[in-house]
């Protein structure tokens, strides 16, 4: 987290020194709202079985989960028509959350796993730097960005703890603004974001292992001043 915050306090000051040094500024900050789904598929391999005879059972699950949220950014926009930015999502979004209830097969008491299971994971504290061109004076433009995210996750499992873990992700959006007038600026937009496989592993067996990856489909509103 600090290392997070240190890179984007870096970005807040080099826009604000490009502020100060531009009489013709093209700093400006906002908010958004933002309503999109996430598609997350993952997998659990686990390893069972007694002292004999040792097995990895695999557990896979597909899930699409929708979501609604807000942001702050800010931004500077050269006379070239390019902005560089960070934005900041404070929401928590649901990556998705299952429950399933399992009776063993072996006769093994070490094997023996039979009970409910649950678990569940979160995005948070999602920090964007980005950089968009107009496309001619129409205010269409484009996008690309890189995001940076915690993951958390809480489960009930019968023999398994896992931990939490950093995400990264690639941005591809395309979107339309007004221009900055008296009373502000609105944009639209659309994005695509690409995440990087995740692999957490059980902190009381090694061998048992989650993956899992994400894509994010994001609908956003936003208005400068």
């Amino acid at each position: 987290m600090k290392n997070k915050l240190t890179a984007i306090l870096t970005v807040l000051g080099m826009l604000t020194f490009a502020t100060a040094s531009n009489a013709s500024s093209g700093f400006t900050m906002g908010v958004s709202g933002m309503a999109g789904w996430i598609e997350t598929s993952g997998q659990e391999s686990e390893n069972s079985g007694g002292t004999v005879v040792t097995t990895n059972e695999i557990t896979k699950h597909d899930i699409t989960e929708g979501y609604f949220g807000g942001s702050i950014f800010a931004e500077y926009e050269t006379a070239g028509g390019w902005a560089f930015g960070v934005d900041y999502v404070p929401v928590d979004a649901d990556l998705g959350d299952g429950k399933r209830t399992d009776a063993s097969g072996s006769a093994s008491a070490s094997a023996d796993d039979t009970g409910d299971r649950s678990a569940s994971a979160e995005m948070q504290d999602l920090y964007t730097v980005y950089a968009t061109k107009t496309l001619g004076g129409n205010g269409m433009y484009v996008l690309l960005g890189y995001h940076d995210a915690e993951i958390s996750t809480t489960e009930t499992l019968q023999a398994s703890t896992y931990g939490n873990a950093s995400l990264n992700g690639v941005q591809y959006g395309i979107g339309f603004k007004t221009p900055v007038g008296e009373d502000g600026a609105i944009r639209y937009e659309f994005s695509y974001s690409d995440f990087d496989e995740i692999s957490l592993t059980d902190a009381t067996n090694s061998k048992n292992k989650i993956t899992a990856e994400a894509d994010a489909y994001t609908m956003k509103i936003g208005f400068n001043f």
